[in-house]
């Protein structure tokens, strides 16, 4: 489904608004580094959104999680559920390091937090990028 595609631009987004948290908090821009982490919770939380989206679209294509004549998309969903799961433990780590912003927890000398949370989102966002060429590549 083209939400499949409109998600992947959404968190493409999030990793440019990720990396702007991490260099606000570089500068001792602790809360404004706060509000580049929300707006990436956000954007990570609509791409959960249009994820689930798309599989409604897929179910209504008849693909479904168990369907033996159609294997592949029982992978499909399985894939990019695992995918999800990953990504809400990064919404966990971004509200979390947001909420610790808000509360002065970071300085320009101590902002491991936020440099830790945008390591692991950067990497759900490569993942990401590496299941949809793979997805799009095999269909």
């Amino acid at each position: 489904p083209q939400v499949f595609w409109y998600s992947t631009a959404v968190l493409l987004i999030s990793s440019i608004t990720v990396n702007a948290a991490r260099f606000a908090a570089s500068k001792g821009k602790i809360s404004r580094a706060a509000l580049w982490l929300l707006l990436t919770f956000a954007l990570g939380a609509a791409f959960s959104l249009m994820q689930v989206e798309g599989w409604k679209q897929l179910a209504d294509q008849g693909i479904r999680f168990v369907d033996p004549e159609n294997i592949s998309g029982s992978f499909f969903i399985v894939i990019t559920g695992t995918h999800l799961v990953h990504l809400l433990a990064g919404l966990v780590s971004l509200f979390y390091t947001a909420i610790k912003a808000f509360r002065g927890k970071y300085s320009a000398d101590n902002y491991v937090g936020v440099k830790l949370t945008g390591i692991f989102w950067h990497f759900l966002d490569a993942l990401w990028l590496y299941l949809f060429i793979f997805l799009v590549v095999k269909s």
